[in-house]
């Protein structure tokens, strides 16, 4: 039964019993409240009595958290309740790597409400020293790694204040350091063609398989994304009008496998338009389809009918992430 304990003028505190320790001692859990102004004392008893039972309620399911568990069991809690039901299956798996290799093993032992901003700095610093990498490379971690501690620490306390465990995120009062033997580790330096290059390309992937053909002119008169491009379905594609609809993805992880999704986020979703000569080997490229779903029969209808996709294996299964990368990769090396 929980008992309500008066500690100022609208501020309560209430505590419920929680079983017992290994030495018998009595286990209690405790919250404070604060009712509102104006309420009467007959309002207020009732509230205080609704207030009760749920908190009651809570710590004997064991929905109930407070600061004073360590960062690796709300860690256990946070995966469960939240990341595992809002993050992508790529992300979760991120995260979960760099949780159990980084973060966890340097704090995962702090009580939730004893993290201070020094906590963090001193494990992000560390993250620089060399002899730190676990690949065995020289040097610490590059300012990207590093930043994306920072993010996942920040994303997991920032939880912990919206579920009220507790009052303020540590840190948002830390800015990552950088690595200063590595200035420019944080830029990201893109590799692409030259027009000349383009042209090379484009020439030495007319010898390839048709469905090739179409995968590398795609990739460079549209500038879709990997995943994007294997989710592509006949009904994106608007022959008339030249254009191709971006909605949707696929996304891989060694757990799941391939698995569609919607795209990266809401800017995504887009409606690329296309040059003719891109539009006539796409109308080539279904002509061919159709003679090996034909010759597939039941086979390739069973896997391909619900989808229609563009890209597939020879019997209508979704194409794997690594055939057309493999591909592309070798076509960029000659």
């Amino acid at each position: 039964m929980a008992s309500i304990e008066r500690r100022s003028e609208n501020s309560y505190r209430i505590t419920v019993s929680n079983g017992y320790d290994s030495k018998g001692k009595k286990l209690r859990k405790y919250k404070s409240v604060t009712l509102g102004p104006g309420l009467t004392q007959k309002q207020a008893e009732k509230e205080l009595q609704r207030l009760a039972a749920e908190f009651e309620r809570q710590v004997q399911t064991g929905q109930f958290l407070d600061g004073n568990i360590t960062l690796s069991s709300f860690v256990d809690r946070w995966l469960q309740e939240y990341a595992e039901k809002q993050l992508q299956p790529k992300t979760l798996d991120s995260y979960k790597l760099e949780l159990s290799s980084k973060i966890l093993p340097a704090l995962g032992h702090i009580r939730l409400d004893k993290i201070q901003p020094i906590h963090i700095i001193n494990f992000l610093n560390n993250l620089l020293e060399d002899g730190v990498r676990k690949d065995g490379k020289s040097g610490g971690y590059s300012d990207r790694t590093i930043k994306y501690q920072h993010q996942i620490l920040s994303s997991i306390l920032h939880t912990a204040v919206h579920w009220q465990i507790i009052l303020s995120n540590p840190c948002e009062r830390v800015k990552p350091p950088k690595n200063e033997n590595k200035p420019y580790s944080s830029a990201i330096k893109i590799k692409h063609f030259t027009e000349e290059q383009t042209i090379r390309f484009l020439e030495l992937v007319q010898g390839a398989k048709l469905m090739y053909q179409v995968i590398a002119n795609l990739s460079i008169y549209t500038g879709l994304r990997l995943g994007e491009l294997l989710a592509l379905t006949w009904d994106d594609i608007d022959t008339e009008a030249h254009t191709i609809d971006i909605n949707k993805a696929y996304g891989y992880t060694p757990e799941k496998g391939m698995y569609l999704k919607a795209t990266k986020n809401d800017g995504s979703n887009r409606l690329v338009s296309i040059p003719n000569n891109v539009t006539r080997l796409l109308s080539k490229y279904k002509v061919e389809q159709n003679i090996q779903r034909l010759k597939c029969g039941d086979l390739w209808d069973k896997a391909w009918d619900n989808n229609k996709l563009l890209f597939t294996q020879w019997n209508g299964v979704v194409m794997s992430y690594t055939t057309p990368f493999q591909w592309l990769k070798r076509t960029i090396r000659k």
